[in-house]
Parts: structure tokens; C-alpha cells; sequence
């Protein structure tokens, strides 16, 4: 969905050759729900940081549009989970698809492969372009300012109203 709303058509492959279980895991930060629900992601060995980089970028791409949509009315149904990389995230080995471009894999991960567990993994002898427009990282990191901006002024007003004493 979010290649098809950035047009994105081109990395369209590398997301079918992926399917869920290749991407990242994540876990929920606590057990007391509040609003809306924190993850921490799970970082799979195996991922290249410029595949988890991508990945993590669509993540950020889809949640600026689920929460403000071009043109239409936003999508029905649970807002988009709020995934975050922390100090403390764990790694797992993951399940590795096999076909994907050669900087798609972790190199020290590849190292650890047997010889026969690397010839399945059938790693395709060239690197993928990973790259997105700039106009539309631009306008992601301008929606992702906005939003902090305004989230830092709610804490703050809630701050100054919140429950204190007038000393009356």
C-alpha cells in the first residue's frame, strides 16, 4: 500500500520477494496499554542496517499517511504500530529470504553461514538501490518536525494546566 501511495513502484519486488516474517519483529514495550500501544523492534541478524533503514522508512512513510491522508479519508480500523528502536531491543537470528540483492544481508551474518546454507540462500550478486525520492523525505521529515512540535506543545500546556494549584 505505501509503495503504490508514494509511488514507489520500483522496489515493489524486494517487498514480494519479503514477506512478513522477514521483516522486523517487535514487541510491546510494557503490558499496561494506555493509548496507543508502543513497540520496540526486534532486530533480525541477518538484515544489512541499510535494508533495516528502508524498511523502518516505509514504516515512518505509512504512519505520516494513515495519520494525515492525501486527498481522502483516513484508513478505518487500528492506527499503525508505533515501532521504536531502543537501547535495549533485542536481536534474533530471523528467517532469511533467499534471492535478495547482496546488501540486503548482514555481511558478518553471511560469514557465519555454512557454505551450502549460503548456496541456498541464492544471494543475488548485486547491490539494491534502497533509495526514495527526496521531495518525499523532505516532506516526511517536515510532517515528523510538525508532529513533535505540536506533541512537545500539548505536554507543555498540559504542564501548565495540568491539576496544579492556584494557590487559592
Amino acid at each position: 500500500m505505501v509503495l503504490v501511495i508514494f509511488e514507489l513502484p520500483k522496489h515493489a519486488m524486494l517487498l514480494r520477494r519479503m514477506g512478513p516474517v522477514h521483516m522486523s519483529d517487535d514487541e510491546t514495550d510494557g503490558d499496561e496499554v494506555k493509548h496507543q500501544a508502543k513497540y520496540r523492534i526486534v532486530i533480525s541478524e541477518w538484515q544489512s542496517e541499510a535494508l533495516r533503514n528502508f524498511l523502518w522508512t516505509l514504516d515512518r512513510l505509512w504512519r505520516e499517511h494513515w495519520a494525515k491522508p492525501t486527498h481522502q479519508w483516513r484508513t478505518p480500523g487500528n492506527m499503525p504500530r508505533l515501532r521504536r528502536l531502543r537501547p535495549d531491543s533485542k536481536t534474533k537470528p530471523g528467517e532469511a529470504p533467499p534471492g535478495l540483492w547482496r546488501n540486503c544481508y548482514d555481511i558478518e551474518w553471511l560469514k557465519t553461514l555454512k557454505p551450502f546454507e549460503r548456496e541456498q540462500l541464492d544471494v543475488l550478486d548485486a547491490d539494491y538501490d534502497f533509495s526514495i525520492p527526496k521531495p518525499i523525505l523532505v516532506a516526511l521529515a517536515e510532517a515528523e518536525r510538525r508532529s513533535a512540535e505540536q506533541k512537545a506543545a500539548a505536554r507543555q500546556k498540559q504542564g501548565t494546566t495540568g491539576g496544579t494549584s492556584s494557590g487559592q
